[in-house]
């Protein structure tokens, strides 16, 4: 229902172009939009489709109040538009992962000897960028290909510069030392041009200069290196079959499909680059908005930050907003950018694979959220929870020897790690030994800070057994918190409830101080979830653990050296990026360090050449 507050609100809305804001009757914002010009835009939510309804289901529902901001043009509001949602998020608009998730290769042919890495920013600064690709996993088999085929250097620049003998890279045959000189510029050039024929998809040639370098090496007797080059062609060749779609009349191009269904929208892009297919980028949302308002948000919160702008964006529907939108991408891109509907021939086919990505992906999400749902609910009717457990946090503590107590807080979401929940303690009260202690400072440190946001998981689980429930749930009640939760899994012990694997093998889970524990089918898949949550606690709580025993150690080595307090102990770091590389430094190099004066240099430079004699003589 629109009220009369409201129609007196859009009556009076202006007719220059600008960004809307939709509340509730509460005041929270639902959705941020743009506009060339404000009025007819607005009062187009509010008319009613054919059978009555108003035209987004928010619209009808929820909008009571919009407030607007004019702008002097329609590029300036969609400035303001991307701006307002990364600040405000509002309920409604579309919510994309964060640029820090997308990733390219980055390699400067400028460098004397240049090395390809990883990067989550372009810029406009001579070198030469691969990509994008999807998530880290996508690099991380890239360069692990790349490498097995093209031996380019992986060191950072401050370990190539102070390297004085060839590292483990060089012995397996991985990097040709230039670092040492036992490789010339010039032959390292011809391995980088090499690897850019690779990353480029340009691999026809490549294998031709392969496969005559291999019969030229069989002809001398060389079976060795005829070997290793018939494995690299295979792996090229595999590499290359797989590649899957030839876009050669493409060039850079990006096809973004869209597929909804029951209230879902899923969102594929194909990335083609040099006329090959080199990734896919994959969103999913939940509203319905307009097709063409939702190509028009999400080609501006796609493009905005880091991510490389093709010269032609093959689409299902013409975006609301184009001319703005293509003016804007033209200015990041510095050059021509089209936005394309296809109709037919090779551009059409690839916007249909695009399209049938997004069906097969909503398909597989849709099925995976109803089992999740399915394990959930298994979950609170086996241990009698009050809710499904969307939200689960588990706690675990760990320590060496009764020396240096950490814990952890992991968090799932769905059945997913929730990694922005994931919080870590170093305990400060309990004694090392008394891991129930551990637990409890662990617990009330959380939870504590849990009543002040008011916000709580459904389901708390502690890894451990009776003892460890008891001190959570006694931390908890103290605290007031009445409404989540609590459950324990520990490993061995007594039977217990349902089927028995045998004494000291099953998983048992406390839901209570006292009475026998529940013990847990093994192939179930509410089973599985809690270990797997159980055991990613205990990844996360003993990662923690290691890098707090190796920061104790540094700081122990730095500062039993005269002149090395905590100021010049960062910079080294900073410079260095850990003891290894301060240990093959120079005197001067060290001295060169902010800070730092040419007597401790010495003095540091003498202290880990004998640290590093003695460990070599034990």
């Amino acid at each position: 229902m629109v009220t009369e507050a409201l129609q007196r609100k859009l009556d009076q809305l202006p007719t220059e172009p600008g960004v809307y804001l939709f509340r509730d009757a509460a005041g929270e914002l639902l959705y941020v939009g743009k506009a060339a010009r404000l009025r007819s835009r607005v009062r187009s939510y509010f008319q009613s489709t054919n059978d009555g309804r108003l035209a987004t289901f928010f619209i009808d529902k929820y909008v009571a109040d919009v407030e607007f901001v004019i702008t002097r043009s329609e590029k300036e509001a969609l400035l303001l538009e991307n701006n307002l949602i990364k600040k405000l998020k509002p309920r409604y608009n579309l919510r994309l992962r964060d640029d820090k998730t997308f990733l390219s290769l980055r390699l400067d042919p400028r460098a004397e000897f240049p090395r390809i890495v990883p990067t989550r920013r372009i810029h406009k600064d001579g070198a030469l960028y691969f990509g994008p690709y999807a998530n880290a996993g996508a690099i991380r088999r890239t360069l692990r290909f790349l490498r097995s085929f093209v031996p380019l250097r992986d060191c950072k620049d401050t370990d190539f510069k102070s390297r004085t003998r060839p590292c483990l890279e060089h012995e397996i045959g991985r990097c040709d030392a230039p670092c040492v000189g036992l490789q010339t510029r010039e032959d390292y050039a011809q391995h980088v041009a090499r690897a850019v024929r690779i990353l480029r998809g340009d691999a026809g040639e490549l294998i031709a200069q392969v496969k005559d370098e291999m019969q030229r090496a069989s002809d001398r007797m060389h079976y060795e290196r005829a070997a290793v080059l018939r494995d690299h062609l295979e792996s090229l060749s595999t590499s290359i079959e797989k590649q899957g779609v030839d876009t050669h009349a493409l060039g850079d191009a990006d096809a973004i499909g869209v597929h909804r269904e029951g209230g879902l929208t899923e969102v594929v892009v194909l990335h083609a680059r040099e006329g090959k297919l080199v990734s896919t980028s994959g969103f999913t949302f939940e509203h319905d908005l307009p097709q063409d308002e939702l190509l028009g948000e999400f080609l501006s919160q796609f493009y905005s930050g880091g991510r490389p702008i093709p010269e032609l964006i093959l689409l299902t529907d013409e975006p609301y907003g184009r001319d703005t939108l293509v003016e804007w991408m033209r200015e990041r891109r510095g050059g021509a950018v089209e936005l394309r509907v296809p109709k037919h021939g090779e551009k059409a086919r690839l916007l249909e694979l695009a399209a049938e990505n997004a069906r097969l992906t909503l398909l597989a999400s849709t099925d995976k959220q109803r089992r999740t749902a399915g394990v959930l609910d298994r979950l609170r009717q086996r241990f009698a929870l009050t809710r499904p457990p969307l939200w689960i946090e588990c706690l675990d503590a760990s320590t060496t020897a009764g020396k240096d107590t950490v814990a952890s807080c992991i968090a799932f979401k769905d059945g997913e790690p929730w990694k922005a929940r994931y919080r870590k303690f170093r305990i400060k009260t309990a004694r090392p030994d008394d891991e129930y202690a551990s637990i409890a400072e662990a617990v009330e440190r959380r939870y504590a800070r849990a009543i002040k946001d008011q916000q709580f998981p459904d389901l708390v689980v502690i890894d451990g057994g009776k003892g460890q429930w008891n001190a959570a749930r006694t931390v908890l009640d103290a605290l007031g918190v009445k409404n989540v939760d609590l459950i324990s899994i520990a490993k061995g012990g007594r039977r217990g409830k349902g089927l028995v694997l045998g004494v000291g093998e099953e998983e048992r889970v406390f839901t209570r101080g006292e009475g026998e524990p529940f013990v847990l089918e093994p192939e179930a898949d509410e089973t599985k979830l809690l270990q797997r949550i159980r055991d990613e606690a205990h990844r996360f709580a003993i990662e923690f653990h290691r890098k707090s025993r190796s920061r104790s150690s540094l700081t122990s080595e730095l500062d039993a050296i005269d002149g090395i307090g905590p100021t010049r102990r960062r910079a080294l770091l900073a410079r260095f990026g850990s003891v290894a590389g301060m240990r093959s430094a120079t005197v001067d190099e060290l001295a060169a360090v902010d800070g730092m004066s040419m007597r401790a240099a010495h003095e540091l430079h003498a202290h880990l050449r004998a640290t590093d004699s003695t460990k070599a003589s034990e």
